[in-house]
């Protein structure tokens, strides 16, 4: 059945959410009875499935692919959600650890931070250290590890406080060995006493959320 020039374009609109997110089909119910005069009267009004194998058919190919980097993040790496001059965005948040021995607890930054990113990863580094000595006291990851912590996309200045959390929980997951879900992403500011401040932006981070690779 050949679609309408009107629900052709509801469907380009609807395209993100269909490929990016974890929607697996659309089914197209029979014209509404205003759109009944668009058709012939020889025209039949049968529904038609469209799914990840024939949408390409239907609304072409996608404009952009969304910023998720990971089907399956490593440990250590978490999804962040950041502000920008051009809106909302999702980042990454990647810790490993580069090197161990007694008493070689430190932490390396790249991705060009800025002081108040900087900042903000050291007070996570501690707060961490905080955490992990309440949930697993017998664990000397902080103590006896040098962690490399990176901000992909290292060609782009990032400043801020808000990846205080996001940073936080890379390195838990870094040191308790646990993944984070592929499709979770936070953001927020965090004290030195592990306190999570309240954000703004959130209208701008809104389309980020409808449409990006996100689910929590």
């Amino acid at each position: 059945m050949q679609l309408s020039q009107r629900r052709l374009k509801k469907l380009k609109l609807l395209r993100q959410m269909f490929v990016e997110t974890n929607v697996s089909a659309i089914t197209l119910t029979p014209y509404p009875d205003h759109q009944a005069s668009d058709l012939k009267d020889n025209e039949a009004t049968e529904k038609v499935l469209v799914d990840d194998k024939n949408l390409v058919d239907y609304v072409g190919k996608p404009v952009f692919h969304a910023e998720r980097m990971y089907d399956q993040t490593p440990l250590g790496v978490v999804m962040g959600l950041a502000w920008t001059a051009l809106g909302g965005s999702t980042l990454y948040i990647e810790t490993t650890q580069v090197e161990q021995g007694e008493g070689k607890g430190a932490l390396h930054l790249t991705g060009q931070l800025g002081d108040v990113m900087k900042e903000s990863a050291q007070i996570a580094h501690t707060v961490s250290r905080a955490i992990l000595a309440v949930k697993d006291h017998d664990n000397p990851f902080f103590a006896n590890s040098k962690v490399h912590l990176h901000v992909p996309a290292g060609a782009t200045p990032k400043d801020g406080p808000s990846a205080g959390c996001t940073m936080i929980t890379s390195l838990l997951s870094l040191a308790m060995n646990k993944h984070v879900k592929k499709d979770l992403a936070m953001t927020g500011e965090v004290t030195l006493t592990g306190r999570v401040l309240p954000i703004g932006g959130v209208r701008v981070l809104n389309p980020v959320l409808t449409f990006g690779p996100i689910v929590s």
